[in-house]
This record gives C-alpha cells, structure tokens and sequence, in this order.
C-alpha cells in the first residue's frame, strides 16, 4: 500500500512524503498521519510561516524533527514510536521559548 502525503507548510513550502509499506495499510497510515495533521500555523502566535526541521545530537545518536515559528520561537516537537522504526507522532502542544538566565 502506498500512501503519498502533500501538505503546504509555510506560504513558499510544500512538501510531498511517500509511504510504502508493502501492502500494508494500517502501518503506511501510521507513518503517514502526523504529517497529515500538520496544520501549517504556529499554534501560539498563529503565524503561517513556520518551518519542518531536523536536528541532530553532535555525536549523531538522535535526531529531532520539529516545527518551529521564526517570528516567536515557539516549536512542536515529533516523537517516534518504538515499532514500526520511523513512525512519528506528534507531541501535544506548542511549546513557547523562554530565554534561559544568563549565569
């Protein structure tokens, strides 16, 4: 089974995910619905151009993938499930940035 995400991420983004599972459904739907569910706004400011990124620890062990709003810092963060390897969901909230005090 095939499944082909299109989703419009900021104005001048879009991006386009294929999920193949040979031929099983339920696991391409699982991999597919968090991008699915993006919905393209920041949810604490509501502006619409927010960003899909990735990062990665510096010894290269994890990687994050995130959305995040440039205009107030804010991000929502994908976690990913044990089984199947690669399938993302999306956690709760948008969480605001706070400055942390300078020591």
């Amino acid at each position: 089974m095939e499944i082909t995400v299109t989703k419009k991420i900021n104005p001048t983004t879009q991006i386009s995910i294929k999920f193949d599972e040979e031929g099983d459904l339920k696991e391409a739907l699982l991999k597919a619905t968090p991008f699915m569910q993006m919905s393209g706004t920041c949810g604490a400011c509501g502006d619409d151009k927010v960003i899909l990124q990735a990062r990665q620890t510096k010894d290269g062990k994890y990687i994050y993938v995130e959305l995040y709003c440039p205009k107030c810092k804010a991000k929502q963060s994908f976690g990913e499930y044990k089984q199947p390897k690669g399938a993302l969901f999306l956690k709760g909230k948008w969480e605001k940035y706070t400055p942390q005090p300078q020591a």
